[in-house]
């Protein structure tokens, strides 16, 4: 399914308990593995002795994080397919996924820190932007004890070109893991502003839910073993009733599709896979259909 699969690790605790997922799934998949770590923010002024003695210090370092990530995949039996690279001074979203275009990788594998709020605001995520320019999917995964065995497998679909890519990605992946698969699908409430411009006046809420029905049973119909689930947002945004819903059902990866906008776009419309990413108790998936920006 994926071929080689890129592991971005910086040494922290996220970073680590990604590290530790990604050589997982590469053991289930039997997948090539490329660990990369990005020095980011140190300005190239190395004539400097002072500065030139803590960029080296940096570089050991970050060789000596990747030696170490080496062999623990070597310890998981992965010794002949993991390579590593250090990429250097460059913004660590960019390094990422400039790594991943000229290495061949099919799936990014990272941590997120999910800030919220004013400290989101502030100190931004190099975890989002590596989503937004993406060319392949992306794994997030928050901090955590035990590496998940992605036995129960969720995706959200709503109808869109986007979910229905993210459908296909999870039925590819449980098919690989032999995991139970559980499509959901989310009845928005009405009447919500957001939604106003997707349906027609006079629509009601029963409607909503034939039409939900109706989507799970067309996700599901050449998956007969996917289990269904039809819920109502009960006044809480998509995002938010997603995670929860994942909580609930004991899932050990979320599958869904995101638009990865930018700019304007984003800060006015949001995302629903941010939300589930910065609300989400487990590791998500993120598919993204490429264009040019």
């Amino acid at each position: 399914m994926f071929q080689k699969i890129l592991i971005a690790v910086d040494g922290s605790a996220c970073s680590e308990h990604a590290g530790r997922i990604g050589i997982a799934l590469a053991g289930w998949l039997g997948s090539k593995v490329l660990f990369v770590c990005v020095l980011d923010g140190w300005p190239v002024v190395a004539a400097r002795d002072s500065y030139k003695a803590a960029l080296e210090s940096v570089q050991a370092d970050a060789q000596a994080l990747l030696k170490r990530w080496q062999e623990a995949a070597a310890a998981e039996g992965l010794s002949n397919q993991t390579q590593t690279l250090l990429a250097q001074w460059q913004p660590s979203a960019e390094g990422i996924v400039k790594t991943a275009q000229a290495e061949g990788c099919d799936l990014i594998v990272m941590g997120t820190h999910s800030r919220e709020g004013f400290a989101h605001l502030m100190l931004g995520s190099v975890a989002e932007r590596v989503v937004r320019r993406a060319t392949v999917p992306v794994l997030l995964a928050r901090r955590g004890e035990a590496v998940p065995l992605f036995e129960r497998v969720m995706v959200s679909v709503d109808g869109s070109a986007l979910s229905r890519l993210a459908l296909n990605q999870a039925k590819r992946l449980v098919g690989y893991l032999n995991s139970r698969l559980v499509v959901l699908h989310v009845v928005p409430q009405l009447p919500t502003r957001l939604y106003e411009p997707y349906y027609p006046q006079g629509v009601e809420p029963e409607d909503l839910r034939l039409e939900g029905q109706r989507l799970l049973e067309e996700a599901t119909a050449d998956f007969p073993d996917a289990e269904g689930l039809l819920l109502d947002a009960e006044g809480e945004r998509i995002g938010d009733r997603i995670a929860r819903a994942a909580s609930e059902q004991q899932a050990d990866l979320i599958v869904m599709g995101t638009h990865g906008r930018t700019g304007l776009d984003h800060w006015l419309l949001g995302s629903v896979a941010e939300r589930v990413v910065h609300r989400a108790g487990c590791a998500v998936l993120l598919v993204r259909e490429h264009r040019e920006e």
